[in-house]
């Protein structure tokens, strides 16, 4: 999938930079400038003025921008005036305050007044229409509920707009003002030319929000203002209460005696750090308090391993949290040690484990991990796969995960003996795949833990495999993209046509699909006289066996040109026959829900006439071909699925021309996609970048809930939606060809950690490394079958009146167990709670074998 969502907010980036100096000045004018939005006041000409002109990853800026800044003992003062002389197409959709401002024209500012702290800032966005969103970030996060209790007016006339915003200093409450030097930036997004303009004072990189890059400004005098002085002691204040609690509760958590040097280790750090937020002056305190912040999630992890030392006195523990939770290798998990493993599943489903090996009192070495057979009935045994968790670096949080930096796992590698380092943890993935033609029934084995240095530990293992059959080919289409070039830039001659198979069963495994490669280029065959044949032999056999091993729907190749305009006037004669032949035989072998055009990716409304121009002409030849839409802001407007509008998405207007919706999730317009479905049209959905700083689910976040990359199943599920689409699965490389180092920086694609891939190159040069996030999903699309398969099962035994009457307790049963509302509570919101899932999981296994077995005796 070509990226083209469109800068989001939490991907945007500010910087400064200034022709003649790196610190610039702005002074306190003794009259405000009237707020009207006309630049025109005495105070304006003596204000600061900065030029927004460098462009964010190549947007060069065809329209001038200026904004200007002065303060009074009361409010700073910003101006902005942008040139526009495409003023009919300016973008300008929102009109509710706080709304997503960045989809509009609009100018933005940043304000981080502790310099040494510069991830902390204010940030404002006024569109065109004066429309205000104005939210405070921390550490990545954006916190919409600050009021900046601003003024706004803007002012457009023929080839320009203007803006004036007047902010109180009081508002500025988040952070105390100590310095008059302060950290801003300011930025403009030019939506009425395409491609976007995007510009700032201060050069960024890849988004606006990179807090590093903002400007120094000093802001004259400020600091002493009663106002800010005021400002700064409630800041303060509030912090170092803020911090005693959290002292006092970690305190409290920990032994009151500790026996051990860990244990009595870290009760003198705590008090140490009770003392220094207890004097000072207040710009010490704060000080305390900041470094106190700092220091919290590496104690609370101390905190937990005290708990453990202290109550096992043993070298090392085990434990088994969910795989949907995801701890760094500093993290101790705050749970008893295992003792037994237990899993749930159906024939031809995989089931996943995790164990983390924590290091409590000393060193671990060459610990060696290692399953038995799992033995069941009629002494038949499955077999488990014992693999290593590898852990990859974050260097800048992802906005709306865990806020931390550090290493989070997610590539799972083959198993080899490893050391952990005292008072840090090493998980080790285990994963059943059941056979198709396993007995049902409980299969019984142990896991064996055996340090070198260290007594052996044994885990039992219990799997309960039910009757019930999940078929290899999902209920759920998708499209999932694999990038060959890629690939061939990170494995070189490695990537032969054998590995690149193998990496496309490898998805299928995981019950996803890359469009499989077929003859294309053998079907169409052109006669002397000039009319085409086409040859389905080779084509069908391939078809067949992609089938056979999971392949869900199918890419048409070398018919249509890439974009939405229809084929060149000479070649449609050719095309038409292409389009006509091929329409015939998918008909006649069934296959025309399996197939699709996808030919353009994320449009925006300006090319839809092209779209209908192109869909009418396909449909002209063959009617039963899909053309599939992926639908971006672009194509949706305003609307938003946390936030709908009354007129609904703009694709809309599509209506009659597509056959596969395939909106963004957050661009989900459900009432019409609904519509569309009870036609006999399909819905699917897409993640990508764009809901960083969201809680959307997806599958992507390295540094999030486990949790959410199974939800995506669930979600899909809950809307009703017939597949799925991810852009790419293997974005190892940047546009260039140069290979990231996905294990040392987990950004690939700008703006988040994980988006683009959910399996790693091997280092090796091996098979690709699948990923934690890829497994999660896996279930998910597991859950998604199940669903289905208990979903019919339902209908199939509500039919018969008898039959029904006598089961009235376990079709209720049925019943609300497909309710996913309880899981995916709103389109942005999920439940967190790893347990729902998994109980939710196994007791629609058992219903669904209770409702087997009933309809088994009846026929």
């Amino acid at each position: 999938m070509v990226k083209a969502m469109g800068i989001v907010h939490s991907v945007i980036c500010i910087l400064f930079t200034f022709a003649y100096s790196s610190v610039v000045t702005v002074s306190q004018v003794k009259r405000a400038p009237v707020i009207d939005g006309v630049i025109d006041e005495e105070a304006w000409k003596g204000a600061l003025t900065l030029t927004i002109e460098k462009p964010l990853r190549a947007s060069k800026a065809t329209a001038k921008a200026r904004a200007m800044l002065c303060f009074t003992s009361q409010a700073i003062y910003f101006g902005f005036v942008c040139e526009e002389p495409e003023m009919k197409n300016v973008r300008c959709n929102i009109t509710t305050h706080d709304g997503e401002v960045w989809r509009d024209d609009c100018v933005e500012i940043f304000i981080a007044p502790c310099p040494d702290e510069p991830s902390s800032y204010y940030h404002l966005l006024i569109n065109t229409r004066g429309v205000l969103r104005d939210e405070f970030w921390c550490d990545g996060e954006a916190d919409v509920r600050w009021e900046s209790k601003a003024i706004v007016k803007t002012k457009m006339n023929n080839t320009s707009w203007s803006a004036e915003l007047m902010l109180p200093i009081v508002s500025l409450d988040r952070l105390p003002i100590f310095s008059d030097r302060w950290r801003m930036n300011f930025a403009r997004e030019r939506y009425a030319v395409s491609p976007v303009e995007l510009t700032t004072w201060m050069e960024c990189v890849n988004s606006f929000h990179e807090p590093e890059r903002f400007g120094e400004v000093v802001v004259e005098g400020i600091s002493k203002l009663d106002t800010a002085v005021g400002i700064t002691r409630k800041a303060v204040q509030a912090e170092v209460k803020a911090m005693h609690a959290q002292l006092r509760k970690l305190k409290a958590s920990i032994p009151r005696a500790c026996k051990t040097e860990k244990g009595k280790e870290l009760q003198a750090t705590l008090n140490e750090l009770e003392g220094k937020l207890s004097g000072g002056t207040l710009e010490a305190q704060w000080k305390s308090a900041r470094e106190v912040k700092r220091k919290l999630n590496h104690l609370k992890g101390v905190a937990e391993l005290v708990k453990l030392v202290e109550s096992l006195g043993a070298p090392y523990a085990i434990f088994a949290p969910s795989p949907m939770l995801k701890f760094r290798q500093d993290q101790v998990p705050n749970m008893k040690p295992c003792t037994k493993i237990s899993m749930h599943a159906g024939r031809g489903e995989a089931e996943s484990a995790q164990l983390l090996i924590a290091a409590l009192t000393k060193d671990l070495k060459g610990v060696r991990v290692s399953v038995s057979p799992l033995i069941g009935p009629d002494n038949r045994a499955i077999f488990a796969d014992a693999r290593l968790v590898g852990y990859v670096k974050v260097n800048k949080p992802t906005p709306y995960g865990f806020k931390v930096a550090g290493r989070y796992p997610d590539p799972i590698m083959q198993i080899q003996p490893f050391d952990v380092s005292e008072g840090h943890v090493q998980a080790v993935w285990i994963t059943v795949w059941v056979p198709q033609n396993a007995l049902a029934g409980e299969y019984v084995g142990n896991v064996i833990v055996a340090p070198e240095n260290a007594p052996k530990s044994t885990v039992e293992m219990r799997l309960r495999v039910y009757d019930v059959d999940l078929p290899k080919q999902s209920f759920l289409r998708t499209c999932v993209l694999i990038w060959d070039g890629k690939a061939r830039a990170v494995y070189g001659n490695a990537w032969t046509d054998e590995m690149r198979r193998r990496f496309y069963e490898m998805c299928l495994r995981y019950r996803w699909t890359p469009p499989p490669p077929l003859p294309w280029d053998k079907v169409f065959l052109k006669r002397p006289d000039g009319t085409w044949e086409a040859v389905w032999d080779e084509f069908d056999r391939e078809v067949q066996k992609w089938m056979a091993k999971g392949a869900t729907a199918f890419s048409i190749h070398r018919i249509l040109r890439w974009g939405t305009k229809p084929p060149p006037v000479e070649e449609r004669s050719d095309v038409a026959t292409k389009l006509r032949l091929l329409g015939e035989h998918l008909r006649a072998r069934g296959w025309s829900d399996r197939f699709y055009f996808y030919v353009f990716d994320e449009p925006s409304e300006k090319a839809f006439e092209e779209i209908q121009e192109l869909c009418k002409f396909v449909h002209e030849h063959a009617p039963n071909l899909l053309i599939l839409l992926t639908a971006g802001y672009g194509a949706t407007g305003s609307f938003r699925a946390h936030a709908p509008t009354p007129d609904g998405a703009l694709y809309r207007r599509l209506a009659g021309s597509i056959g596969i919706w395939v909106p963004h999730i957050d661009c989900f317009d459900e009432a019409f996609l609904r519509r569309r479905k009870a036609m006999g049209e399909q819905v699917w959905m897409y993640v990508c970048i764009s809901t960083c700083g969201s809680s959307y689910p997806d599958i992507w976040r390295i540094d999030w809930t486990g949790v959410s990359h199974r939800a995506v199943g669930w979600w899909l599920w809950r809307y009703g939606c017939d597949g799925f689409l991810y852009w790419c699965v293997n974005y190892w490389t940047d546009d260039k060809g140069k290979p990231f180092n996905l294990f040392e920086d987990a950004t690939a694609y700008p703006g988040g950690n994980g988006d683009g891939f959910l399996f790693y190159p091997d280092p090796k040069l091996g098979d690709p490394l699948p990923s934690i996030r890829a497994e999660l999903f896996r279930d998910g699309i597991e859950d998604y079958d199940l669903l289905c398969m208990l979903k019919g099962k339902l209908m199939q035994v509500a039919s018969d009146a008898k039959l029904s009457q006598k089961l009235q307790s376990l079709l209720q049963r049925a019943r609300k167990l497909i309710d996913a509302s309880d899981i995916i509570t709103s389109p942005k919101d999920f439940s967190n709670d790893p347990h729902i899932y998994e109980e939710r999981h196994k007791a629609i296994l058992e219903t669904l074998e209770q409702l087997e077995k009933v309809t088994a005796q009846k026929k």
